[in-house]
């Protein structure tokens, strides 16, 4: 199911091909899907994904956005602290917009001239694809039960910075997220010339 909306993304934005063609990509986004959500991952890491294959994190990165755009599956969350209350914040692409901590009100981050290097990209699977993959895994293993693989792999701990996504959304062209873009930059230009 995962791989098929890939496919329908890539359909309707056939340049992703070029940056890593469909039929490359398939094989390898589906072993590491079911290597993630087995390890009981909820998120994808693009930096994770490119070590594991050898791609450009660059282009995972691209092909992560495109995913996550529209109706993927995969859902983009912001991850920052607070300046303020140093809370933890985990946002939408709504809330990032109209960014205010939920704790105290403060909407000082912005301010920041390193706001975007600070802010982390959160690549989130949606909720469906996770049960589908866990029932695939549990059929696997029921008809497979003689088979085990206690190999564990050491996680990477690269995260993507809102500004990597901004640069790289070019060959995506994800629309709502240049609608963010501007927004967050507006917010950054307005409370840089107000210091």
């Amino acid at each position: 199911m995962f791989t098929q909306e890939l496919e329908s993304i890539y359909y309707k934005k056939p340049q992703l091909n070029e940056i890593i063609p469909f039929y490359e990509l398939s094989p390898q986004i589906e072993l590491f899907l079911n290597e993630e959500v087995r390890l009981g991952a909820r998120n994808l890491n693009p930096y994770r994904f490119s070590l594991r294959f050898a791609h450009e994190p660059k282009d995972v990165i691209n092909l992560f956005v495109a995913f996550s755009s529209e109706n993927g599956p995969l859902m983009r969350l912001y991850r920052c602290e607070c300046i303020d209350c140093e809370q933890m914040l985990i946002l939408n692409d709504e809330e990032l917009k109209e960014f205010k901590c939920y704790n105290c009100g403060s909407t000082g981050n912005l301010e920041l001239k390193d706001f975007l290097d600070n802010v982390k990209v959160i690549f989130e699977i949606k909720e469906k694809y996770i049960k589908d993959v866990k029932a695939r895994l549990k059929e696997q293993a029921s008809s497979d039960a003689s088979k085990k693989n206690t190999k564990s792999e050491e996680a990477i701990k690269g995260e993507v910075s809102l500004k990597d996504v901004f640069d790289l959304n070019a060959v995506g062209s994800d629309n709502e997220l240049l609608e963010i873009e501007k927004s967050v930059m507006h917010k950054i230009t307005f409370g840089l010339t107000s210091i």
